[in-house]
This record gives structure tokens, C-alpha cells and sequence, in this order.
């Protein structure tokens, strides 16, 4: 079980660094395309962002001991707010913020890896190995439209 929680933890600081070289490397202009019909390749960034700062937030607490306030409301509500929560956060700031929450999840492996915890309110409880799957599955799947969106247009 602890190898296959270190590999998926090194799975997704790949991730990660995949999605930093990515927007590393657009232009200001890329940043306004349109990848989904609410959302800019800046407001996939933003929406990333606030879900693993909300995770890095959310295992803190259990390592703690307490309870962290999920966020509430559909999940499609979350993620509009997601965006609005960041919007004229730029591109090197969202990056650092990533980082930044990565360390924090880092820092919480050993002590939250059985605990379950909080996603969404109303929305069952993952453990930490489900929650890290979880968020190497969205980096991936949104770093691969962003990168398709970016070469096509």
C-alpha cells in the first residue's frame, strides 16, 4: 500500500510539473481561448488550482484532528465558483499556488493516507489515496484539452 501511494504521489507532482511547463510556455494571447464554453485555458488554471488548495486544505485538517468545511453546493456550482474565486489571479501566482498547495498534501500523507475526507458537501468522503486519483485524474484530463485546444486553435 505505500508503494502504491508513493507512486501515485509521484504521479501527480508529474502531473503538476506537466501543467506548470505547459502554461509556462503559452502566450498571454493562448490564455483567452476557449477551451469548454465557460472556461479559458486561464480559468482551467484557476478551477485547478482551488480544488487542490480545497484538498491540500480539507487533509490538513484530518491530519489535525479536525474537520475542514467542504464546499458546498452542486458540483456545478462549485466549479463556476471555483473560477470566480481566482478571477485576475495571474498565470505565475496560480502556479506558485499549486505548488504551494502540493506541499501542503505532501506534508499530510503520512498522517491522512487512512483517513477519509470531505470533497463536496452532500458528496460521499474519499480516503487520501482516492483523493490524490481523483485530482491526478482532473490535472490530466483538463492538461490534455487545454494542450489540444492550444494546438488546434
Amino acid at each position: 500500500m505505500k508503494e502504491t501511494m508513493q507512486a501515485d504521489l509521484d504521479r501527480l507532482h508529474w502531473e503538476i510539473e506537466e501543467l506548470s511547463y505547459l502554461y509556462n510556455h503559452l502566450v498571454s494571447a493562448q490564455l483567452e481561448i476557449m477551451v469548454y464554453p465557460e472556461w479559458s485555458v486561464l480559468d482551467v488554471l484557476r478551477h485547478l488550482v482551488w480544488w487542490h488548495e480545497s484538498f491540500a486544505s480539507i487533509a490538513h485538517a484530518a491530519m489535525e484532528g479536525r474537520e475542514c468545511e467542504a464546499p458546498r453546493g452542486s458540483l456545478a456550482e462549485v466549479n463556476v465558483r471555483s473560477v470566480a474565486e481566482l478571477s485576475g489571479v495571474g498565470v505565475r501566482s496560480l502556479l506558485q499556488r499549486l505548488r504551494s498547495a502540493q506541499r501542503g498534501i505532501d506534508d499530510c500523507e503520512a498522517q491522512s493516507a487512512d483517513k477519509e475526507l470531505g470533497y463536496r458537501k452532500g458528496a460521499r468522503r474519499y480516503t487520501f489515496a482516492e483523493r490524490i486519483q481523483i485530482s491526478i485524474n482532473e490535472i490530466s484530463t483538463h492538461r490534455h484539452d487545454v494542450l489540444l485546444t492550444v494546438l488546434s486553435g
